[in-house]
C-alpha cells in the first residue's frame, strides 16, 4: 500500500484505447537517473531513457500509469527483452503497475568494474542478470553517467517504450505515435523491492533537513 501512497502525478485530458497497449524496455543510452518521471507524448508513443542510479544491480523495476481507462490487462503486451525474464501487468484503482522481474542467474560481472552490457547477446539466451550498475562508482557523479567512459556498451543505461515496439529494435523515437490517445506521465515506483519517493518527496525531505539544520545552528549560536 505504501508505493500507491507515494504516486502523486497530475495528468491532463487521458483517455485510453484498451487495445493493443505494447511496453517493452531495452538497452538505452543516454538517460535520466531512476528517480526522474518518465512522460508519454500526446502522441500516445516515445520512450524514455534511464541509467541504473544506484550502486548494485537491480533485479526488480515497476512502473506506474495512471488514468489508462484500462478495465482488464488484456491485450497488453509487455516484454523485458534483455535483462528480466518476466513483465508482469496488474490493474489497481485504475493505475496500471508494469513489473519487471525475474533473473536466472548473476555473476561476478554485474557491479562496478565491468564493461559487461549484460545483454542476451553477451550472456547467452535465457539468461537474464537484471540492469547492471554503471561501469565505474565514479560514474554517479554529477555530469558523468552520459560520457565515456560511463557509456561503453551502454552498460547500466536502459529505455523503456511505451508503444511501437519489436524486440530488439524499440522505437526510440520519442514523438512516434502509439495506442494511446491523449497524454499521461508513467513513474518507476519501485526498485528491488523498495518503493521509490517521488523526486517532489525528496526535493520536500531536502528542505526539511536544511531547515533543521538552521534551527540547530542558530540554538547552538
Amino acid at each position: 500500500m505504501l508505493k500507491r501512497m507515494l504516486l502523486v502525478i497530475f495528468l491532463a485530458g487521458f483517455f485510453s484505447a484498451a487495445w493493443g497497449q505494447d511496453f517493452g524496455l531495452d538497452v538505452g543510452c543516454c538517460s535520466e537517473p531512476l528517480t526522474q518521471a518518465a512522460t508519454v507524448n500526446a502522441n500516445g508513443g516515445g520512450v524514455t531513457d534511464y541509467y541504473n542510479s544506484t550502486s548494485s544491480p537491480i533485479t526488480e523495476l515497476e512502473f506506474a500509469l495512471f488514468n489508462t481507462g484500462l478495465t482488464s490487462t488484456n491485450g497488453i503486451k509487455c516484454d523485458a527483452f534483455n535483462f528480466f525474464e518476466f513483465c508482469t501487468p496488474t490493474l489497481s484503482g485504475g493505475v496500471l503497475f508494469l513489473n519487471f522481474h525475474g533473473i536466472t542467474m548473476s555473476d561476478s560481472d554485474d557491479g562496478f568494474g565491468s564493461t559487461d552490457p549484460e545483454t542476451q547477446q553477451t550472456e547467452g539466451i535465457g539468461v537474464f542478470e537484471g540492469i547492471p550498475t554503471l561501469p565505474l562508482a565514479s560514474c554517479l557523479l554529477p555530469g558523468n553517467p552520459d560520457t565515456a567512459p560511463c557509456t561503453v556498451n551502454d552498460r547500466g543505461h536502459f529505455l523503456v517504450s511505451f508503444n511501437n515496439f519489436t524486440e530488439g529494435g524499440i522505437d526510440t523515437n520519442p514523438g512516434d505515435s502509439g495506442a494511446w490517445s491523449g497524454s499521461t506521465s508513467a513513474s518507476i515506483v519501485m526498485i528491488n523491492n523498495l518503493p521509490v519517493p517521488e523526486p517532489s518527496s525528496l526535493a520536500s525531505l531536502a528542505i526539511g533537513l536544511f531547515l533543521v539544520g538552521r534551527v540547530w545552528r542558530r540554538a547552538r549560536g
